[in-house]
């Protein structure tokens, strides 16, 4: 931004930038069949069969089908248990099919999973072996 504009340029200069963020939210909101809303908290992904098991994630938005993620591990399309912790109760556990995921910034990636089930504790079979 150039120190010569008037102060009425500089707020059409930031209009205009804040309008290309929004119309880019819009597309992205457009291509949804359900109306999410913002859900932001640490949750853990376990992938079964996995060395590593669970990865830490956060939510970003929620929907009554599903949940968009943020996380730095690339995640594979394919089946997941999204553990979501709740108040002082013990986590809720949904088995999640993961629809696609894709790079967002520099080690950073999000993706966008359609609850299947709500489940166990994915951690208690491990207690059982």
């Amino acid at each position: 931004m150039s120190a010569t504009l008037t102060a009425a340029d500089q707020a059409l200069e930031l209009l205009d930038a804040m309008d290309l963020l929004f119309n880019e939210t819009k597309v992205a909101e457009e291509r949804r069949g359900e109306l999410r809303v913002p859900f932001f908290r640490p949750v853990s992904v376990t992938i079964e069969g996995q060395p590593f098991g669970s990865i830490a994630a956060f939510s970003r938005d929620l929907s009554p089908l599903g949940i968009g993620l943020v996380h730095n591990v690339p995640l594979e399309t394919g089946e997941v248990v999204v553990s979501v912790p709740v108040a002082d109760d013990q986590p809720l556990h949904f088995r999640t099919e993961i629809c696609w995921a894709q790079p967002f910034g520099k080690d950073w990636y999000i993706s966008g999973g359609r609850f299947l089930s709500v489940v166990p504790s994915p951690y208690e079979k491990n207690q059982d072996a």
